[in-house]
């Protein structure tokens, strides 16, 4: 009984050095990543296009103050957006092409290819997962969906 105790000490002081260790490197890690911010000229001026719809043809091309989306090769429509290191709670027209970095891409439409009535008071927040030179992952925060997945086109 006695060594029993002997050993289930050692196993926990291990266990504990272990979790601390853990807590140490992962605490840093999630802190990085809530701060981290996206330059604009890294998003603007390329066209990304929508990974998950294979039998759908869908992108968007950015430039600094307007994206331009396209379905099948024809002009779906047009968002202006800018980049905000904060969630809005609501879209602020005057920051469009003005903000040069941020966490979160807040963007709405401007004008359809149809004829399609546009409502402005809505807006999708939508937040920058991943960042790199031929890949774009974004989150929309508003509808709670899955990672949006974008290669460079």
């Amino acid at each position: 009984m006695f060594i029993k105790k002997i050993i289930m000490k050692k196993h926990i002081k291990r266990i504990r050095r272990i979790l601390t260790i853990l807590v140490l490197i992962l605490v840093p890690l999630s802190a990085w990543s809530q701060t981290k911010t996206f330059k604009l000229e890294d998003i603007a001026s390329r066209t990304w296009a929508i990974q998950e719809m294979a039998d759908i043809a869908f992108w968007d091309q950015y430039n600094e103050s307007e994206i331009i989306s396209f379905l099948d090769g024809k002009i779906a429509g047009y968002d202006e957006y800018y980049l905000s290191d904060s969630i809005p709670t609501s879209f602020d027209k005057n920051k469009v092409g003005m903000i040069n970095e941020g966490k979160y891409i807040v963007r709405r439409a401007s004008k359809k290819a149809s004829k399609e009535k546009i409502d402005h008071k809505t807006f999708s927040v939508l937040e920058i997962i991943e960042l790199s030179e031929t890949d774009l992952v974004l989150s929309n925060l508003k509808d709670g969906s899955n990672y949006i997945r974008y290669k460079l086109r």
